[in-house]
């Protein structure tokens, strides 16, 4: 029995997914990408890994669904953790933008009441002279 030579885009999608993977682990210990942040990274890059290296359980489950060809597994399962990672980063833009709403608000009053006891300072010194 010889081995058989996997073809080029398995290759580049194995490839692809190492080196993803090397990235995301990398951003992770340099504190730039939180671990909560980087599952979904993680998992497509093993998931571009397993479909580079092992072909079988894509082509087994495309055959399963009905779906002519493997990739397309793939690529929808690409769009739908892309998907997820927007919904995720949507719902944080929008925790943020609110508690810098807050945050300006506070500022604001904060400056008013500085103001205004300095105001209340200044006359009672300009009083006492």
């Amino acid at each position: 029995m010889t081995a058989q030579i996997p073809s080029p885009h398995l290759l580049f999608a194995a490839f692809f997914g190492l080196v993803l993977l090397a990235l995301v682990v990398d951003l992770i210990r340099r504190s730039r990408l939180q671990e909560r942040y980087a599952v979904l990274w993680i998992v497509l890059a093993l998931g571009c890994m397993t479909y580079g290296w092992w072909i079988g359980p894509v082509e087994a489950l495309s055959q399963r669904l009905q779906i002519s060809e493997p990739i397309n597994i793939v690529l929808f399962l690409g769009i739908f953790i892309c998907l997820s990672l927007i919904l995720q980063l949507s719902l944080k833009i929008s925790e943020f933008s609110s508690k810098i709403k807050n945050l300006i608000q506070e500022t604001a009053t904060l400056k008013h009441e500085l103001n205004r006891r300095k105001s209340a300072l200044a006359e009672a010194a300009h009083e006492d002279t």
